[in-house]
């Protein structure tokens, strides 16, 4: 592969990134109030065209939240499971907002 080939790649995967990204500022920017995180971080993952995971685990003392869409992950740890849920959506959506330079 010669240096224009290469150039043309990276073009090609620069151009797609900057496309999802308008795609998730573009969401943000219109998703109605009052919409569960949870949803909001299901509608980004197939933005991306990638899937949400989500992992609980609960150790002797205290539980941990993980959520990770591609390469892009947030663990919580705490003692109410719920909390942690809920803390975990909330960081994972403010990382992507901040990821589409929305915030």
């Amino acid at each position: 592969m010669n240096s224009s080939s290469k150039d043309i790649v990276s073009f090609q995967s620069s151009s797609k990134k900057r496309t999802i990204r308008l795609k998730m500022f573009d969401y943000f920017l219109n998703v109605p109030h009052g919409t569960p995180l949870i949803d909001q971080l299901e509608e980004v993952a197939f933005i991306m065209g990638r899937s949400l995971v989500t992992k609980v685990a609960r150790s002797k003392f205290y539980f941990i939240v993980q959520y990770k869409i591609g390469s892009r992950s947030i663990s919580i740890f705490g003692q109410n499971k719920m909390s942690c849920i809920d803390q975990c959506e909330l960081e994972m959506v403010y990382m992507l907002q901040k990821l589409c330079k929305f915030v």
